[in-house]
């Protein structure tokens, strides 16, 4: 059932970022990527001679940021405002449809920029956290499957 985020859902949430100013959804992936393979260095030059240590300065590579931690809670507050905000998405294109007029789009999307900003910040988040949680959603699994899980059971009604 997981497998109910469809692609146009994934569309929504790319717009409601773009509303809403950020760039979160716009990356979500509907599954989980593959590991890059590892690419071998061309082979097409002879090898070069190495140079003494004392010439190259000794640097370590910067450890990877962790991913933030998460709380069940933020968490639930995220899937709380992620189906206001996917409300929201869905009026504005309804009301967008067939509309060619440029001041009326751009009317629609300030109103719905600010009703998205309200509906995260009455879920309990400021705009910013929102945006800190579902982008460790979007690239960590394991919290993107919790906020999955909390998304079909809200949903559901439960």
């Amino acid at each position: 059932m997981k497998n109910q985020i469809t692609t146009k859902r994934m569309k929504w949430i790319a717009l409601g970022t773009a509303l809403a100013g950020g760039t979160a959804f716009a990356q979500m992936p509907q599954q989980p990527e593959q590991p890059a393979q590892p690419q071998q260095p061309p082979q097409t030059q002879p090898a070069q001679p190495a140079q003494p240590q004392e010439a190259q300065p000794m640097e370590m590579e910067p450890a990877q940021p962790a991913t933030p931690e998460v709380t069940d809670q933020q968490l639930e507050q995220a899937v709380t405002a992620y189906i206001s905000v996917s409300e929201i998405q869905t009026r504005v294109q309804e009301q967008l449809a067939g509309v060619d007029d440029q001041a009326v789009i751009e009317e629609a999307v300030t109103q719905a920029r600010t009703d998205m900003i309200e509906a995260v910040q009455e879920a309990g988040m400021a705009p910013a956290q929102y945006e800190e949680v579902m982008n460790v959603v979007t690239q960590d699994e394991t919290v993107r499957n919790r906020f999955l899980e909390m998304l079909q059971e809200q949903q559901a009604g439960g």
